[in-house]
């Protein structure tokens, strides 16, 4: 019986050994997991204030109009967060901005445009309902992050029709794309891009 009894503690003990040998691996495992997480998300958070600080700079020391600096952090945080989720390029897409409204959130213009990128509040219903986003009125999209992942994702959705140059064309003149001033606001968004590479 005592043998048996040994037999049955020498089970449970080696049994308990196996379990935690088999608990620390999985733990270890999932450790290493959110520690290689952790690295990701520290290497992408210094890339963005990398970026936000040399494009913050070529802004405030090239550009004329007086922008708050708390304005111009918000304007590039959503940029680099809209255009790296949707895959849009970060100069072009400062250019864009550039051209629209010169980097002023309240800007509207004479045919109902609105904000910073200058959306048209029937492109702003499309790309908000075809989006399924968040935003319940218009005044919503004078808000700086809305305005501006409205501007991407319709950007993303000119540039699975055309090409960069004919979908800029098309963003700025609408149906009329290069005819008129699409095709010199399209080359203007170009070339201004360039002074905001890196």
């Amino acid at each position: 019986m005592k043998k048996i009894f040994s037999i049955l503690q020498f089970l449970f003990f080696a049994g308990s050994l196996g379990y935690f040998i088999f608990r620390t691996r999985s733990l270890d495992a999932n450790f290493k997991i959110q520690i290689e997480q952790l690295r990701l998300m520290q290497s992408y958070y210094e890339q963005k204030t990398q970026w936000m600080l040399s494009m913050k700079d070529k802004i405030l020391n090239n550009y004329p109009t007086p922008i708050s600096e708390i304005t111009l952090t918000r304007i590039l945080a959503a940029t680099w967060e809209n255009c790296k989720k949707y895959g849009i390029s970060k100069e072009i897409f400062l250019s864009l901005i550039e051209q629209e409204s010169q980097f002023n959130p309240h800007a509207d213009g004479n045919d109902g445009e609105i904000g910073l990128c200058q959306i048209m509040p029937e492109t702003a219903k499309l790309i908000v309902n075809s989006y399924n986003l968040p935003i319940q009125s218009q005044s919503e999209i004078h808000i700086i992050e809305n305005n501006i992942e409205i501007a991407v994702l319709y950007l993303k959705d000119l540039l699975q029709i055309y090409d960069l140059k004919r979908a800029l064309a098309h963003y700025n003149n609408g149906h009329k794309g290069m005819s008129g001033r699409g095709k010199k606001y399209a080359e203007k968004v170009l070339w201004g891009a360039k002074k905001y590479e890196l």
